[in-house]
């Protein structure tokens, strides 16, 4: 064999290896660890976007305060740049609501990713961007609950921006999660798609700590067996990424911080299942710091948020893809 033959050789067999490698990120498939990607573009804009919700300007983001509303200002610019397109007006969805003698008003932030080929079929992406605000002169910033599922929900939507989905994907930032899923509550109730064509919420909370059990927990009731499968099937394509399927160990190194824990009902997902609508939850462990004014970027665990910011990419790449097959007509 000559030399011009072997070098188109080794051409062509590089060249299949690339494709290949591309088809495999194309489909979500995911080394463990991070790989020395923590400089990747992507992830530093993950960790600033983190950080900026958790700063001390947004004073906690108690829904009707001035950090609140920084929060909510911050989201939008990001919205923008993102070249999300509003579903409304513009990206915010206002309400009030009444946790108790007082009335209190707050802001979904919505936006949408157009579908390639099933515009009309709609995965919504959602994280509370909402916490507890200042309670005796102490800031809660709430850089796990859910500064970091809000900014992993940013990086998805670069994500897609950069290659757009097959079907629609709407990035629903809500608020009043904390006081008592008021913000997702609104949103499905006065969804602006019709609720028919929305096929799976992925929610994404608490995201960059991971308490004792250091698993990202991707939970799914069981009354969508085929979804649960494939979860079980994407857990097994990424073996090294310490997932769990099952809630069995989810709030118990730390359940102390909540009364009888349910997973179904601690989060906006719960918004979700309740009008008919499968939904995917993903999130981290309780842990020492949760509802504490110490739950601050000082004590993420940032291998761990990254490597969730990772998971959270393939799954809802893999979702795109699988979505006509997983879910009910």
């Amino acid at each position: 064999m000559n030399d011009v033959s072997t070098k188109f050789i080794r051409c062509g067999l590089f060249t299949l290896l690339v494709l290949i490698a591309m088809q495999l990120f194309s489909t979500g498939a995911f080394a463990a660890g991070l790989s020395g990607a923590d400089n990747s573009p992507l992830h530093q804009q993950a960790l600033r976007d983190l950080t900026q919700l958790a700063d001390n300007a947004m004073g906690g983001r108690k829904p009707g305060t001035p950090g609140h509303h920084a929060a909510k200002q911050y989201l939008q610019r990001r919205f923008t740049e993102l070249a999300l397109e509003p579903l409304t007006d513009d990206y915010r969805q206002p309400f009030c609501y009444t946790p108790d003698v007082s009335k209190t008003c707050g802001v979904n932030i919505s936006g949408l990713i157009r579908g390639t080929r099933h515009p009309q079929t709609y995965l919504v992406i959602t994280a509370h961007y909402d916490h507890l605000g200042i309670r005796g002169g102490r800031v809660f910033n709430g850089a796990d609950d859910n500064a970091s599922g809000v900014a992993v929900m940013l990086a998805v939507a670069s994500a897609f921006t950069a290659r757009p989905p097959r079907h629609s994907v709407i990035f629903l930032a809500t608020d009043a999660e904390e006081a008592g899923l008021y913000g997702s509550k609104h949103w499905v109730e006065n969804a602006p798609v019709p609720l028919s064509q929305i096929k799976l919420n992925l929610n994404l909370d608490m995201l960059a700590h991971g308490g004792r059990s250091q698993r990202a927990f991707i939970l799914t009731p069981r009354r969508n067996s085929l979804l649960r499968e494939w979860l079980g099937q994407f857990k097994g394509a990424v073996p090294h990424a310490r997932i769990a399927i099952s809630p069995a160990r989810l709030y118990r190194p730390d359940a102390r911080y909540l009364a009888r824990p349910t997973w179904r009902k601690t989060s906006d997902h719960a918004s979700f299942l309740a009008v008919g609508i499968d939904s995917i939850f993903m999130a981290g462990d309780t842990h020492v710091h949760y509802h504490t004014p110490s739950d601050s970027v000082a004590n993420i665990r940032q291998a761990f948020f990254l490597s969730k910011v990772d998971i959270a990419l393939a799954l809802s790449r893999r979702l795109d893809d699988a979505l006509p097959t997983i879910t009910f007509p």
